[in-house]
């Protein structure tokens, strides 16, 4: 009974964990198209890396934050979802 009990409970924080990675990769998937829809010309994607770098030591932009907050958002929400997957697959390794 405590063994059933058990991987009932590891089911369920298995599924959570998968839920959570899927969540993160389909918003850095919809952001990464947003990001992708922005940009027009090839000389605003040359221009992002300073944009960004910009946005992120507080300087201000004449332009719009759009891009680079965009971009962040979905690089952020891409790592986390692929750390919560990682995290999943080496806690399951650990508990079989």
């Amino acid at each position: 009974m405590v063994e059933y009990t058990q991987r009932k409970l590891i089911d369920g924080r298995d599924y959570m964990y998968q839920l959570i990675s899927v969540m993160l990769l389909a918003m850095a998937a919809t952001l990464g198209i947003f990001s992708a829809a922005y940009i027009r010309d090839l000389e605003t994607l040359r221009t992002v890396p300073d944009a960004i770098w910009d946005a992120i030591c507080g300087r201000p932009d004449p332009d719009s934050l759009t891009l680079p907050l965009l971009l962040t958002f979905a690089t952020m929400c891409l790592l986390g979802g692929v750390g919560v997957y990682i995290y999943r697959r080496v806690r399951l390794a650990r508990i079989s």
